[in-house]
């Protein structure tokens, strides 16, 4: 396992100049909180949340990062164009083991 600052300082140097990140979540939470429940995170997931001019831009980002030796896998949750030069989007990384 490696420290958190290791996961968003290889995130951080590989985003493209287009792409603006505007939510980053290390262990998002498993589920909504509930009362008296014991607080469950995802400590294999990191959540990103941000725009890109274009799906050729963060497809190529996505690429590059999947290259990485402790990236599994990353899933596109959510792409949407909110004008003509821009669309919003939501990636998930599952970290390897």
């Amino acid at each position: 396992p490696k420290f958190l600052s290791f996961y968003l300082d290889e995130i951080g140097n590989t985003v493209p100049k287009t792409v603006d990140l505007q939510e980053l979540y290390l262990f998002p939470l498993e589920g909504k909180l509930k009362n008296k429940q014991k607080v469950e995170i995802q400590s294999n997931r990191i959540v990103i949340i941000g725009t890109s001019p274009d799906n050729v831009t963060l497809d190529d980002w996505i690429e590059y990062m999947d290259r990485f030796a402790w990236v599994e896998a990353i899933e596109l949750l959510h792409y949407g164009k909110v004008s003509d030069k821009q669309a919003e989007f939501k990636l998930e990384i599952t970290l390897t083991a």
